[in-house]
């Protein structure tokens, strides 16, 4: 039942594609958060129909065309990293040849002032070099392999929580997970589970001048290395597809414009995927014409979040209807709220507290800027 609902809403999303296809190309907008989740050794259509993977893609921007540069996994995030692969084509640890002093994401980000931290799970302690133990492998972790760099950046998945409790998500994360929820070693099923446990904190954390990018290294080694890359967060185009060639040198290239520092390696010759994003001004907040709105999960059972992003403090009506036009739920009623990123939830109930059937709803945010809709799809 949900595989049919999921095949419905990415025909959905592939004709909403259709008409955005259109649009002048944009440029990468200069971003306060990237945060980077890397996922292991599947094919783009073996994931993209599983269920929190669906519902991401439907409130997100996908990269239908997106590749691998090569196999196995160390010199694809060696390629993510540096822009280089240095002719790996081996998994072994160290890397063959490092450490190495070429330019990569961490030294430029230290070099520009601008924070970052990897998070793998598993990995003991910061910037241990093991290569491996428990579900950690160093061959995922290509930031190890350069001396040029500040290592205790390196940390354990435990210490994303706690630095976005904080408020000190860097400006550069990756985020990493073990061998099992990778789906390295466990079925998609479990990767996808893991997905919908830590994405929807990450894509709050970065705030409405921050993105999370979700791929994967490689694919199954069966289909010509196409992997699912998804771009999502509040400065992130729903429902929105770029057609155009994307590999990891293409991800690189547009996490350097997006951080504002000199794309390195095949990164500098390659193109940035600039047209995923939301229009915003000079200051990065979302002009008031065009702010968000984006729903996940959707479809949903029993609960979904619906997220908005305000450019400075409003009075704020959230409501649900009918598509018939009938209200629904009212979820917020002339509340006033914060600028930036705000969330609502809900529970598939009506204004009685009933649980209502299963169907396409609207939901309908009011502000003195406007109104701004999406559509909500409850399945039971």
């Amino acid at each position: 039942m949900i595989r049919g609902h999921t095949m419905k809403l990415i025909r959905i999303v592939a004709l909403l594609a259709a008409v955005s296809a259109g649009q002048a190309h944009a440029q990468v907008p200069a971003l306060d958060h990237v945060v980077v989740v890397m996922m292991e050794n599947h094919s783009y259509d073996q994931v993209r129909f599983k269920p929190y993977t669906a519902t991401l893609i439907a409130a997100s921007s996908t990269c239908t065309q997106s590749y691998a540069v090569t196999h196995p996994s160390l010199p694809n995030y060696l390629a993510l990293w540096s822009g280089l692969t240095f002719g790996i084509d081996n998994d072994n640890c160290p890397a063959d040849g490092s450490p190495f002093t070429v330019e990569n994401l961490g030294h430029a980000c230290e070099a520009a002032g601008k924070s970052w931290r990897s998070y793998c799970e598993e990995l003991p302690g910061a910037g241990d070099p093991v290569c491996s133990v428990g579900g950690y492998r160093r061959k995922h972790a290509p930031w190890t392999d350069f001396s040029n760099l500040d290592h205790s950046n390196e940390r354990p998945l435990a210490d994303l929580l706690s630095d976005i409790s904080a408020g000190n998500l860097p400006t550069l994360a990756f985020v990493v997970p073990n061998q099992c929820n990778s789906t390295h070693d466990c079925s998609i099923d479990t990767g996808d589970a893991w997905l919908a446990g830590i994405m929807p904190a990450l894509i709050t954390a970065v705030g409405p001048r921050g993105a999370v990018i979700l791929t994967w290294d490689e694919d199954d080694g069966a289909h010509s290395n196409h992997i699912l890359t998804v771009f999502t967060g509040a400065s992130v185009k729903a429902a929105y597809a770029h057609t155009g060639f994307v590999n990891h040198y293409s991800v690189l290239r547009t996490i350097c414009d997006a951080l504002g520092i000199e794309p390195m390696g095949a990164a500098a010759d390659a193109n940035s995927i600039g047209d995923v994003w939301l229009p915003v001004t000079s200051v990065g907040t979302a002009l008031p014409g065009a702010y968000a709105v984006s729903v996940v999960p959707n479809p949903f059972n029993p609960q979904t979040s619906i997220r908005f992003l305000l450019p400075r403090e409003l009075a704020v009506t959230a409501e649900v209807y009918a598509t018939d036009g009938s209200l629904v739920a009212s979820l917020l009623r002339h509340e006033t709220r914060p600028a930036g990123v705000n969330v609502v939830r809900w529970d598939g109930r009506n204004a009685q507290g009933q649980p209502v059937a299963s169907g396409v709803y609207l939901f309908r945010l009011t502000t003195a800027l406007g109104v701004r809709a999406a559509r909500l799809v409850l399945i039971k």
